[in-house]
């Protein structure tokens, strides 16, 4: 009879994402949102975590490799364990604090982000598909009605679903149209609210197309007659928000539509408005914009996290854009008016990439 081996050691969480970057390798946790860049070294250390060799073994394994005492190694190891552990990046009980990347609570109407959304004022609606489930919802009901006849849907039940709600403002005065997700996110937000009713057409075709696979960007993003510039979340939040009207005042909008799909590394995919099958577009990608983070792959970690699904579609491909000259890495230094005519430059596709970075 064969006897199992007992886990005696750090073991990797399954679903782990890897990507080989030359020599090193970039880890990652979709459910946490965080990722590392490993050396060759510490990447073979990565490689051992299988939940079978103790961290002592795993000390003395370093120490027989790269020489030094066998209690300095073990220090090291446990830095570095700890480190990974930090990221969500192993097996076992997540660290106090992290969040998980996707939660889809249901949310009370009278809720703080539920009244962000407006949702007391808002028809929502489900979809139900083969293989798909999630929520749409506007404070207009007769775009909920027109997305309603070309989808099949039903009453929303109490499961944890995804969704996406537009708060359009009608008045004399025009005000501020916005698409949420249903964390209370601004993937789209301007004066136009025909563009708002798009960006939420468009995006459930984005949804119901996302389940056929391919690599998905979620998100506010930038758009100009140049073409579509990507934004890291990190900087997505601003030019939604306080950056809004004077990026609009320069001739660049928010994108109509909160999820996009990457064909290569020079074009992006508007997915279909769901009023209208077939209305799909190819148009160009003119930028990526991610922070840095004083590290020497910077580009490749900001990629990451455009990535909708850290799978194998997505991530490789978000990545492979970091050897484009279009992704530009922000300093963290920089000033709001700095960044406002870094994105303008970008957006319009006048700036020459990696290289604008410094700042």
């Amino acid at each position: 009879m064969t006897t199992a081996v007992p886990e005696t050691g750090p073991r990797r969480r399954d679903d782990a994402v890897e990507v080989p970057l030359g020599d090193d390798l970039l880890i990652g946790s979709d459910l946490t949102g965080r990722s590392r860049v490993l050396d060759p070294v510490a990447a073979i250390l990565w490689s051992s975590l299988d939940g079978t060799v103790s961290v002592d073994e795993l000390a003395a394994d370093v120490a027989d490799a790269l020489g030094g005492d066998v209690g300095a190694r073990r220090a090291q190891v446990d830095e570095f364990l700890g480190s990974l552990r930090e990221a969500g990046l192993l097996a076992g009980p997540q660290p106090d604090g992290v969040v998980p990347r996707r939660v889809h609570p249901p949310l009370d109407p009278t809720s703080c982000v539920g009244q962000r959304l407006g949702l007391a004022r808002s028809t929502v609606r489900q979809v139900q598909g083969p293989t798909t489930s999630f929520r749409f919802g506007a404070n207009d009901h007769h775009l909920v009605d027109a997305l309603a006849a070309a989808v099949p849907t039903a009453e929303p039940d109490d499961h944890d679903l995804d969704g996406y709600v537009a708060r359009l403002s009608s008045g004399r005065v025009a005000r501020v149209q916005q698409l949420f997700d249903d964390m209370g996110n601004t993937l789209h937000a301007g004066r136009d609210a025909a563009a708002c009713a798009e960006a939420l057409a468009r995006t459930v075709g984005g949804r119901l197309a996302l389940e056929g696979g391919g690599a998905w960007y979620e998100g506010p993003s930038l758009v100009t007659g140049a073409g579509i510039t990507l934004v890291h979340p990190a900087i997505g939040h601003e030019v939604v928000g306080a950056f809004r009207s004077e990026l609009e005042e320069r001739g660049v909008r928010s994108t109509p539509s909160g999820l996009v799909r990457l064909v290569d590394d020079r074009h992006v995919e508007l997915p279909d408005d769901a009023r209208r099958p077939g209305s799909a577009e190819v148009v160009d990608l003119v930028g990526v914009v991610v922070p840095g983070d004083g590290s020497a792959r910077a580009a490749e970690r900001g990629c990451l996290h455009l990535a909708r699904r850290w799978d194998g579609d997505g991530v490789g491909a978000f990545v492979e854009l970091a050897r484009s000259a279009e992704v530009t890495v922000v300093d963290r230094g920089i000033t709001g008016g700095e960044l406002i005519d870094l994105l303008v430059r970008v957006a319009h596709g006048s700036t020459p990439g990696l290289g604008a970075a410094a700042l």
